[in-house]
């Protein structure tokens, strides 16, 4: 599954082609993702609207539109977002498609439909099914050595299963979880209140954290 990592890179491969682009027209599959898709809550949100952003938060990317729309979308396993030539030959699992200017399309695809795609009035967004148990981002600044160490010292769960709680940290997952507690030589059992108990351990957080 893609991790923070990987949906960051999307963003970042997305946001060239796609910020200032106008969106045409949607076309959606009729089967399900994780949820079904609901093709007219997209068309009002999408069709001739302009994209002003694109962003990320946790493992769910953003689609920020003129019509004050925001479009929520997650990989889930297998999901891929591709640009396309309109008149190119479809690839299989494609379950949405957005039709933008000169011919170009942004296309979805996703085999095991374990993915997201919502849209959502702007001032809705924050508060989506999706987006409102999110804890803090790794990459944003609320993401200091302090909260992450009072976080820790509140919860009695293993240091693996802590991380990977999107209510706590947003984005993390197995992988990526396993590789940061390898690096930090610290046990994936260890409780999570014993990981940092002294102002010398916060220190020590600190320190990792710089790496």
């Amino acid at each position: 599954m893609p991790e923070l990592p990987e949906v960051e890179m999307v963003v970042r491969t997305l946001r060239p082609r796609l910020v200032g682009a106008r969106i045409r027209g949607v076309e959606t599959s009729g089967l399900p993702l994780r949820a079904p898709i609901d093709r007219k809550a997209l068309e009002r949100a999408c069709v001739g609207a302009r994209v002003d952003a694109v962003k990320r938060i946790g493992k769910y990317w953003l689609v920020e539109l003129s019509s004050k729309h925001v479009l929520v979308g997650h990989l889930g396993m297998t999901g891929r977002l591709v640009f396309s030539d309109e008149d190119a030959p479809r690839a299989p699992h494609t379950h949405a498609i957005f039709h933008l200017q000169r011919g170009l399309d942004l296309r979805y695809v996703d085999p095991r439909r374990f993915g997201v795609l919502r849209a959502y009035a702007a001032a809705d967004a924050p508060s989506s099914p999706e987006l409102s148990v999110l804890g803090v981002d790794p990459l944003e600044r609320d993401f200091t050595v302090e909260y992450l160490a009072a976080a820790l010292r509140k919860s009695k769960r293993d240091l693996k299963a802590f991380l990977m709680d999107q209510s706590r940290v947003a984005g993390l997952g197995n992988i990526y979880v396993c590789e940061a507690l390898w690096r930090a030589e610290l046990s994936p059992k260890r409780r999570s209140d014993r990981a940092v108990r002294s102002e010398e351990h916060t220190s020590e957080l600190q320190s990792h954290h710089d790496l």
